[in-house]
């Protein structure tokens, strides 16, 4: 017979496989993003050859490649593997949501609806990280109050570690939220033991979670430093993101859309908007928590406290909401008493409305299963793909330009060459067949510092004569433009490599060669 406590985890373990299973064989064959999901691809392929990130090409932090290059042993390092082992990491993170909700929820059936909601926010998939990472915290976080013990708050610890080895942001997010709850905790005397001890726990408990981290600084010659120039590389940039503007529901564009678009442009509005409203929501129900209102209310405060942060992260809509969606799943709980059953049954009355139409609008015409259904231009229809190795489904446009590039440089360029491939193409090179000749294959990023002329010796070093350019110009932000954040490659190129006319390729993409 099973445990009590075995059967409670049973329902959201099934639930959370069955969720991230389901989404993979429905739209794991789908789509390919050529520069995002490509960037992560790469660097996971270099990964599991031995190279490592940060310190031999620029990258995420180390975490997740080598979380990839793991499964990579088992499945291969194509394009669906990589796809695997993120649905993986993704059953994990609906788990620690999953097990957060159901502190709050009375009947097991309830996690249905709420796992359903989860797990179809959760995208892009080669982002699956960071929702899960965010779950992660918010489930750590309930326990933390539940019962605020040495234990736990050396727990809490371990997951703020290893928060900051799948990315420095998330595990300085996960310490934010967390810390504060450990103070909301102490402040109310609803702590048993000292701050100090509490706090030398949680200390503790990072080291713990940080130790592969540590390890690498230690043990692996140049990690050390590359990962502090990965940090000085975004102070020198003065931010992390690009500066995108919010689509707030009072600013959308809805002149000329037609109803099912200008849905979709309110919907992302609204959910923009939904995330420093729960942040604001849960605020307030912490300045009014006592020790006999806090079981009610944990999970609506720890996913409030998790969203507060995540506000940072907030222009990624589809890897930040989960923080705010387990918080608003807490609210009834959080109503539940005897002299609130309106507001309890109001709440649930408005809240699930509101939430089907965000996801109806929102999340699902992100989902590649929508686009290959919704697709009517004949460029956009999916048609079947060999993409190395695994069969895919891609749009005509997609398919036709990889087909012509491949073909352009089998016929042009030996066996065994480098190819440059800049600045929006870091997919390609796995495609290809081809590593790149240089450690920063996606250069978005303004090249402060060193990093141009890092990658002109790169480049010189490697031997390259042959080139691919993506003469892709974004007019809002000009100065993100090739010429403007390497000037010095974008030199060499003009001046070193002459343009050969194809008419296969399309015309925005160059195909160079040395003179």
């Amino acid at each position: 017979m099973l445990s009590d406590r075995l059967r409670r985890l049973l329902v959201p373990v099934l639930l959370a496989a069955a969720l991230a299973g389901g989404l993979y064989l429905l739209q794991g064959r789908i789509d390919f993003n050529v520069a995002d999901e490509g960037f992560l691809w790469e660097g996971a392929v270099l990964t599991a050859h031995g190279k490592v990130p940060l310190r031999d090409f620029y990258s995420y932090d180390p975490g997740r490649y080598y979380w990839l290059a793991a499964w990579s042993k088992i499945f291969g390092d194509g394009i669906l593997a990589l796809r695997g082992a993120t649905a993986i990491f993704q059953a994990g993170g609906l788990l620690c949501g999953l097990l957060a909700a159901r502190r709050v929820l009375p009947r097991a059936w309830q996690l249905v609806p709420v796992g359903l909601l989860l797990a179809l926010w959760m995208g892009p998939r080669h982002k699956l990280f960071e929702p899960a990472v965010a779950m992660a915290a918010v489930w750590v976080g309930v326990r933390l109050l539940e019962a605020p013990t040495r234990a736990r708050h050396f727990q809490a610890g371990v997951l703020i570690g290893l928060a900051g080895v799948m990315g420095k942001n998330h595990g300085g997010y996960a310490l934010l939220a967390l810390l504060a709850l450990v103070l909301f905790l102490h402040a109310r005397r609803l702590a048993p033991g000292g701050l100090l001890r509490d706090l030398a726990a949680l200390t503790a408990g990072i080291a713990a979670g940080a130790l592969p981290l540590l390890a690498m600084m230690a043990f692996v010659p140049g990690f050390c430093r590359a990962y502090v120039d990965s940090v000085l590389f975004f102070v020198h940039q003065g931010r992390t993101n690009f500066p995108l503007p919010v689509p707030w529901p009072w600013r959308g564009g809805y002149a000329g859309l037609g109803p099912i678009d200008a849905l979709e442009q309110l919907a992302l509005g609204l959910g923009f908007l939904l995330l420093p409203l729960t942040a604001a929501l849960a605020f307030l129900f912490l300045l009014g928590t006592r020790a006999e209102t806090l079981d009610r209310r944990k999970l609506l405060l720890a996913g409030g406290a998790v969203g507060l942060v995540y506000l940072h992260h907030a222009f990624h809509l589809t890897q930040s909401i989960h923080p705010a969606l387990l918080a608003l799943t807490g609210l009834p709980a959080a109503l539940d008493n005897l002299r609130a059953p309106r507001a309890r049954r109001a709440a649930v009355a408005v809240l699930v409305p509101l939430l089907a139409f965000l996801t109806l609008f929102a999340a699902l015409p992100d989902m590649p299963l929508y686009s290959e259904l919704t697709a009517t231009a004949p460029l956009d229809r999916f048609v079947p793909y060999r993409l190395a190795g695994d069969d895919l489904r891609l749009p005509a446009r997609t398919a036709r330009l990889l087909a012509r590039v491949q073909e352009v440089i089998a016929e042009r360029v030996p066996p065994g060459e480098p190819v440059l491939l800049v600045p929006h193409l870091p997919g390609l090179y796995p495609v290809l067949g081809r590593p790149a000749p240089v450690s920063d294959f996606y250069p978005i990023w303004p090249a402060r510092g060193e990093k141009d002329a890092t990658m002109l010796r790169e480049i010189r070093g490697s031997g390259v004569r042959w080139a691919i350019y993506s003469d892709y110009t974004d007019d809002e932000e000009p100065e993100l433009t090739f010429p403007r954040t390497h000037p010095q490659v974008w030199a060499y190129l003009q001046e070193s490599f002459e343009r050969l006319p194809d008419p296969r390729l399309p015309r925005r993409l160059w195909l160079l060669r040395r003179r």
